[in-house]
């Protein structure tokens, strides 16, 4: 909710402390997508070993039972929910970036708008200046 209404209060203020927020609150937000992959990596590469899924009935594994190496459907689909969950956090954690770059590109277009405004008042302004020292040279002479 934060980076949202961040990103929403920019639309109206570009100010150097609204950017500031969003490139810490950017930050932030890659360092949990990096903290998500990995869940998403280790929840994968458990779920494709049959070993460790079977090994993860601990109170068999106490009590002395050897579980079997195919016997373990609860595990998997606890894993499997895990993983599906990690992956909803990926797609809105994708979902943010994604906004989060659109809006760092509104703010560039805008900033290269003003820049250009600038310019032109500049360039009139220069003009005049020249047009004024034209003319007070052709008449002191």
């Amino acid at each position: 909710p934060e980076i949202t209404d961040l990103l929403e209060q920019l639309v109206v203020d570009q100010s150097a402390p609204n950017l500031l927020s969003l490139k810490i609150l950017s930050d932030k937000l890659s360092a949990f997508e990096a903290d998500v992959s990995e869940a998403q990596s280790a929840l994968t590469a458990l779920l494709n070993n049959d070993e460790d899924m079977a090994q993860m009935y601990i109170t068999n594994t106490r009590n002395g039972l050897q579980q079997a190496v195919n016997d373990h459907i609860e595990i998997e689909t606890l894993l499997e929910s895990f993983l599906y969950q990690v992956t909803e956090l990926d797609n809105r954690v994708q979902q943010l970036k994604n906004r989060i770059r659109n809006s760092e590109e509104y703010i560039r277009i805008h900033f290269d708008s003003q820049r250009n405004r600038m310019m032109r008042i500049n360039l009139v302004v220069t003009i005049a200046s020249l047009a004024m020292g034209t003319g007070a040279l052709g008449k002191s002479q």
